[in-house]
């Protein structure tokens, strides 16, 4: 026997004059979930040369099962041609057919019921087409997923470090307020201590004209101002002493 597609004619005892077509299609593209087009249209061109397309686009539809002639209920030869003839072609279909996908088809009574089905299941549009359009789009939600995650995360560093140098800012600038503070209190501070210092010392002058300096109890207002000025602390003579040794030596 050849191994391509034979068109063998098998005798067909009760109607002899319609004999049965073996259809037997080796090398064929098997049916996938991904690829019912090219196999639609390989069965399609074989069939249309065997002249069994008819039994499968539904334009042949089986005749009655049964006849009756002079009131006798009889079986009809023509209908036990035509589902042998069928029933041949249905093989041939589940041949080309992988292996996983014959049992959409095992509820299926005639050639035409199988061919619905597959149409049904994978060309509106096929299941293949869906199925790597699911996946591409899955993929391409996942790249944006990605894409949208990175964004966000460094948006997130950004705002983190934003977050950060404004709080080190609010920082900075408490100390600076606090050392701004700190140093207008110095400033009363030095003016309240100069304004003190002359005060008492122009009251202490006024009192003893011949006083040239500060008496010992202003002494530390005296270094106050020499290192204010940057200049030197003169001795201050303290009187208090020298008359205190005055009346030992005159006793």
């Amino acid at each position: 026997m050849a191994t391509e597609n034979n068109l063998v004619v098998l005798q067909n005892n009760k109607d002899p004059d319609h004999p049965l077509t073996l259809v037997t299609i080796h090398n064929s593209i098997k049916l996938t979930s991904t690829n019912y087009l090219s196999w639609k249209t390989q069965i399609e061109s074989i069939l249309i040369g065997y002249d069994l397309y008819k039994f499968i686009d539904g334009s042949y539809p089986s005749p009655p099962a049964t006849i009756t002639t002079n009131d006798t209920v009889s079986a009809n030869p023509a209908y036990q041609t035509w589902l042998r003839q069928d029933k041949l072609l249905f093989g041939a279909l589940v041949g080309t057919i992988s292996i996983n996908l014959v049992p959409l088809i095992t509820h299926s009574t005639t050639s035409h019921d199988a061919w619905l089905t597959l149409a049904n299941t994978y060309a509106r549009p096929s299941r293949g087409y869906r199925n790597d359009t699911a996946g591409n789009r899955h993929k391409l939600d996942v790249i944006i997923l990605i894409f949208d995650f990175s964004v966000l995360r460094r948006y997130y560093i950004m705002a983190v470090l934003l977050s950060r140098a404004r709080n080190i800012a609010q920082l900075l600038k408490a100390k600076i307020t606090s050392l701004e503070k700190m140093e207008s209190m110095l400033s009363i501070s030095r003016f309240h201590a100069d304004s003190c210092y002359k005060s008492m010392a122009g009251e202490c002058r006024r009192k003893s004209p011949d006083f040239r300096d500060k008496p010992p109890g202003f002494l530390t207002f005296r270094r106050y101002e020499s290192a204010r000025a940057g200049g030197q602390v003169e001795p201050v003579p303290d009187t208090d002493n020298e008359d205190e040794e005055n009346q030992v030596t005159s006793a």
